[in-house]
This record gives C-alpha cells, sequence and structure tokens, in this order.
C-alpha cells in the first residue's frame, strides 16, 4: 500500500459524526440570553439492519466541483456503536415481536459495502 495514502475505520467516522460540537450566541428559551451550548446527536432508535453512506467527497472548489476524499476506510467484522447510543443504551426495534427491548450494546456484522475507485 502508497505510505502517502491515509486510512480511517468506520467507527472513527461515525466517532467523528457524532462528536459534540459547541454552539455559540444559542438564544435560551426561558431566559432569552445567548449562551454557549454542547450539542451531541445521539440515535435513540436501532433497527435489525444498519446502512451507512459515507459520504466521500468535499466541499466543491470555486468552480462547482466536489473532490474525492482519497482516505481509505476499514472495514470492521463486527462494529459496536455504543458511542453514539442515546444516554449509553437505546431499544432496537424487533420487528417480528412487534415491541422494542433495550440491549446492552448494540453490534452490526457487515454484510456487503460498495466501494466507490476513481476520481
Amino acid at each position: 500500500m502508497d505510505s502517502k495514502c491515509r486510512t480511517t475505520t468506520v467507527p472513527s467516522c461515525l466517532n467523528r459524526a457524532f462528536a459534540s460540537v459547541e454552539v455559540e450566541d444559542f438564544p435560551c428559551e426561558s431566559c432569552k440570553k445567548k449562551q454557549t451550548i454542547s450539542k451531541k446527536d445521539c440515535i435513540k432508535i436501532w433497527g435489525n439492519y444498519l446502512i451507512l453512506h459515507l459520504n466521500r467527497a468535499e466541499t466543491p472548489d470555486p468552480k462547482g466541483r466536489a473532490k474525492f476524499i482519497k482516505t481509505k476506510i476499514e472495514i470492521p467484522t463486527e462494529l459496536s456503536l455504543d458511542d453514539v447510543m442515546l444516554d449509553g443504551q437505546s431499544p432496537v426495534i424487533k420487528p417480528e415481536e412487534g415491541k422494542m427491548t433495550p440491549p446492552a450494546t448494540v453490534h452490526y456484522e457487515p454484510i456487503a459495502f460498495i466501494e466507490r475507485r476513481g476520481d
């Protein structure tokens, strides 16, 4: 493998996507003062299947063309999503039972993936 090629992992991409973000000048609903808050997105309800689309393009250049990101992404044999769960625990939909049950952890096993090649 070319030493100039960077590599990342699916969990690393998800951790960046769900990382806490500071929002400045956020208006408080009760006192109406602007404050700095911390915002973090979490997934509340999980399904039996997880489909990920990892955006591999950066913001378009001045001519309006998107630039393809060539960083390689390693696909794990098992994907644990504990870091993006709401409060460390989240229900999984069980369609065969018609009810939701809270698991201790959420794990997915990759079945297939599509890799884009080219510019």
